[in-house]
């Protein structure tokens, strides 16, 4: 670098990317944002990527899942029994995962050896 020449000074608000780190931007819309689980179209939106919208909000807040869960009724044990075993299966997967992670051998399973393929039947062709 050459010393001799003084540094030059740079606006930060001349740059591209600045508007995207700006936290006193202002919403490019006025209007109020949807509570709960609505969605608003605006003119000349497409329909669908509202609906795609819509619905990725109730899959974040549960609803189809506890519809599912209440079309027939579950016993207060049976609940109790599938959550306790849903609590088992998440935490074998994260010690799977944990010990692929080291490197070491997890119930049988060699991270280091590739898992077997099923052989395809060979497909019968009348003559």
């Amino acid at each position: 670098m050459n010393q001799n020449k003084p540094r030059q000074n740079y606006d930060i608000k001349k740059f591209q990317n600045f508007d995207k780190f700006d936290k006193t931007k202002k919403r490019k819309f006025d209007t109020p944002k949807p509570e709960g689980l609505q969605v608003y179209v605006r003119e000349g939106e497409d329909v669908m990527k509202a609906w795609r919208k819509l619905k990725k909000k109730i899959l974040r807040d549960g609803l189809m899942q506890e519809v599912k869960d209440r079309q027939y009724y579950q016993k207060p044990s049976e609940k109790k029994k599938i959550k306790k075993d849903q609590q088992v299966r998440r935490a074998h997967k994260e010690r799977k995962e944990k010990a692929f992670e080291l490197g070491l051998t997890y119930k049988g399973m060699n991270p280091l050896k590739q898992p077997r393929r099923k052989k395809s039947k060979p497909v019968k062709t009348r003559s």
